[in-house]
C-alpha cells in the first residue's frame, strides 16, 4: 500500500468524517498534536498529511487545529508529549523514533500514529506490524531497511566503494542495525567506515576528520543520537 492509501485509512478510521450537515458552529474541532526531533529539516510527510486531511473534507481553522512542533532534542519531546496530554489532544503523529518513544511513554488512551520509525518491532512500539496492537499504529518506510538503503546508494552512486557509518554506541537498536548494515555491504562489496558519535559535537568531529575522497555517501537515518 502506497503512503497516500495508508494515511487515508488511518485519518478515516481515527476521526470522524464531517458529514454535510456537520459545517454547524457547534461541530467538534479535532485537536492534532505533531511532533518531530531535529531542527535542520521538517519531514516533507508532514505536507502530505495535510494534503490528505484537506481530501477528508478537514479544514485548518475550520473543524481541525494542528499544533505542529518542530523540536531540539528528546527532552523537548518528552515535554512536548506531556503537553499534549494535558491539553487533551485527540490524535498524536509523532515522526521518528525519539518523539514516538516520548508518546508512547507519556500516554497509554490517546492514539498515536508513528511515522518513519526504525525497526517499530524492535523499538517495542507495536506487538507486530500485522497486529501493532494498543494505542499506536503507523509505518516505517523501506529507506529504513540497511540492505535497501546501500543497494539504493549503489544504484545512485556510480563506483560507490566507500560508506560513511555513524553509529551511537549507546543506543542498542543502533549496534542491531549496523550488524545488517555489514551483511549488505559485504554482499554488496562496499566498504564501510564506522565512526561512533553521541551527539552532534561528534558529528562535527567525525565530519572534519575526513580527507577528500575518503568516503562516497552517508546514509541520512543510521542511528538515532542525543541532539
Amino acid at each position: 500500500m502506497d503512503r497516500r492509501g495508508f494515511l487515508l485509512i488511518w485519518l478515516g478510521g481515527l476521526l470522524a468524517v464531517p458529514s454535510a450537515t456537520g459545517a454547524q458552529q457547534t461541530a467538534k474541532i479535532w485537536h492534532i498534536g505533531l511532533f518531530h526531533v531535529g531542527l535542520d529539516h521538517i519531514p516533507p510527510s508532514l505536507d502530505t498529511l495535510k494534503e490528505e486531511l484537506r481530501t477528508l473534507g478537514y479544514a485548518e481553522g475550520k473543524n481541525v487545529y494542528l499544533e505542529w512542533r518542530n523540536l531540539a532534542d528528546e527532552a523537548a519531546a518528552r515535554d512536548t508529549a506531556r503537553d499534549f496530554v494535558q491539553n487533551r489532544v485527540d490524535l498524536i503523529v509523532a515522526f521518528e523514533n525519539d518523539t514516538i518513544h516520548a508518546a508512547q511513554a507519556t500516554t497509554s488512551t490517546i492514539p498515536i500514529v508513528f511515522l518513519h520509525a526504525t525497526d517499530p518491532v524492535e523499538a517495542g512500539f507495536v506487538r507486530s506490524l500485522a497486529r501493532p496492537g494498543g494505542t499506536l499504529t503507523g509505518f516505517a518506510g523501506v529507506g529504513d531497511v540497511p540492505a535497501k538503503w546501500l543497494q539504493l546508494f549503489t544504484e545512485v552512486v556510480p563506483r560507490l566503494r566507500n560508506i560513511l557509518i555513524l553509529v551511537n554506541p549507546r543506543d542498542l537498536l543502533a549496534t542491531k542495525w549496523l550488524k545488517e548494515y555489514r551483511r549488505a555491504a559485504t554482499t554488496l562489496k562496499v566498504s564501510l567506515r564506522e565512526r561512533h558519535v553521541v551527539d552532534e559535537r561528534d558529528i562535527v568531529r567525525v565530519f572534519a576528520s575526513l580527507k577528500r575522497g575518503e568516503v562516497d555517501a552517508v546514509p541520512s537515518r543510521v542511528t538515532r543520537h542525543s541532539r
